[in-house]
């Protein structure tokens, strides 16, 4: 008796055991899209260099001077940006968001901020310092969000609503 009582104690420690990683792998399901947990800094760097890896393939890239200094100069000075900065940062990576190249990789290395980074196309750039600004005509400027929301839709439905 007292070894199927045993086995019964096992039984259920396993199972209390299952429902512990259980929980804790839907914690960690949950911190994935958790805007507060993301690492900029890690992303940024890995941006970067998926930038210099696509240009060292010599593949037909344009991703402006502006925007490759902004992304180098929050990684080297995260400690120290401010809140107009960090609208910079995101306003760059918002706009390598249009790029066909890129919009997966961003979309990938950015989800907890998605929906941000993709409400930020409708938002009006009344900077004039603002450097990363791309002279976009109507027509192409809705063409690049169109294909952007063309690659992001399937992976991420809920830039519907």
């Amino acid at each position: 008796m007292a070894f199927k009582e045993i086995m019964l104690l096992n039984n259920r420690m396993e199972m209390m055991d299952i429902e512990e990683i259980e929980e804790k792998c839907i914690l960690n399901e949950f911190d994935l899209y958790d805007p507060l947990r993301i690492d900029m800094k890690t992303a940024c760097q890995t941006l970067l260099s998926t930038i210099d890896q696509i240009n060292q393939q010599n593949i037909s890239f344009a991703v402006n001077l502006g925007q490759y200094e902004i992304l180098s100069s929050y990684i080297m000075n995260v400690a120290n940006y401010e809140t107009k900065n960090t609208n910079k940062i995101l306003d760059c990576i918002s706009d390598l968001l249009l790029n066909p190249s890129l919009t997966l990789i961003i979309a990938n290395l950015f989800r907890p901020i998605l929906i941000d980074l993709v409400s930020r196309w409708s938002l009006s750039n009344d900077d004039e310092d603002n450097i990363m600004e791309v002279d976009y005509d109507a027509v192409s400027k809705v063409e690049s969000v169109a294909n952007a929301y063309s690659l992001l839709l399937p992976i991420a439905p809920q830039l519907l609503r």
